[in-house]
């Protein structure tokens, strides 16, 4: 009799959620399963994550650029038309919570994890860096643009007429060096073996998250904290995290140094620009 009770009651939750959540008359992925939603797409390697995602953006386009795949009984909405994902990008500033608690230890509370109307820390964030977005001081950096392209032609250079190569790492190394140069104004170009240690630790974290996706236990974080996975989560965010004390401190000392003469607009521009690191971690 209890059980029954039980299963009522289930039943009553699952059917007042699915109610509550109902997406309206929008295309819904194939292969969801009730209570479980579209769990094959959690199955599979990186490999196979990457197909579902080719197909999920395919259904998407091909149905009106909108659709919705389940977690469970939780819908996601997946948009593909840049309208609308600018239209949802400045409207919704409430971050899904369990995202939040999957990125948070490695973005802290800043700009991409933070809440957003309720304690209003997302506005706050992004009133400071509105400065950086003035073109002014994007045309500024088309100087470090342009000799970090030539530098990574040169490096691909050196693989021409050897067959296949993984141009990962040299893509992810130019990227790493061109934003500490453009949002800290710091050169870290000379420290390559900690810049390659932190770009495999970033590699790990991301892994690591996505593997905290693909297994619905580690949802719970009591569950969670005492996994091998969450400890090797911490020891690579600490990588990470040096890294970004590493160009702040740098950027401290360029600021202690320099010539109160220097021009007021390259001043301002790194001043600017320095914030960014700040405020997505905190």
């Amino acid at each position: 009799m209890l059980w029954l009770l039980i299963i009522f009651a289930l039943c009553c939750v699952y059917i007042y959620v699915s109610i509550k959540m109902y997406p309206g008359d929008m295309p819904v992925y194939p292969g969801r399963v009730p209570i479980l939603g579209n769990i094959s797409l959690l199955l599979g390697d990186s490999i196979a994550s990457w197909r579902y995602i080719k197909k999920l953006t395919e259904y998407t386009y091909n149905n009106g650029h909108v659709s919705v795949v389940y977690a469970g009984i939780m819908p996601i909405y997946l948009i593909t038309d840049p309208d609308d994902c600018y239209k949802v990008s400045t409207t919704c500033l409430e971050r899904p919570g369990f995202a939040n608690k999957f990125l948070k230890q490695f973005l802290g509370n800043g700009l991409l994890t933070g809440p957003g109307t309720s304690q209003a820390i997302w506005k706050q964030h992004r009133k400071l860096i509105n400065p950086a977005f003035n073109q002014q001081v994007v045309d500024s950096f088309m100087g470090i643009f342009n000799a970090q392209s030539r530098r990574l032609v040169e490096t691909l250079k050196n693989h021409v007429g050897k067959g296949q190569f993984d141009h990962h790492d040299h893509l992810e190394k130019t990227a790493l060096e061109t934003i500490s140069l453009t949002m800290a104004g710091v050169d870290i170009s000379n420290q390559k073996e900690f810049n390659y240690k932190c770009l495999m630790a970033f590699r790990a974290v991301v892994d690591g998250v996505i593997a905290r996706a693909k297994n619905p236990l580690y949802y719970f974080d009591n569950i969670y904290r005492t996994s091998i996975l969450k400890k090797i989560e911490d020891a690579h965010v600490k990588i990470t995290h040096e890294l970004t004390e590493q160009v702040l401190k740098k950027k401290r000392e360029v600021y202690a140094t320099e010539d109160n003469k220097e021009s007021s607009e390259k001043t301002l521009s790194h001043s600017y620009i320095a914030c960014w690191i700040l405020v997505i971690r905190y």
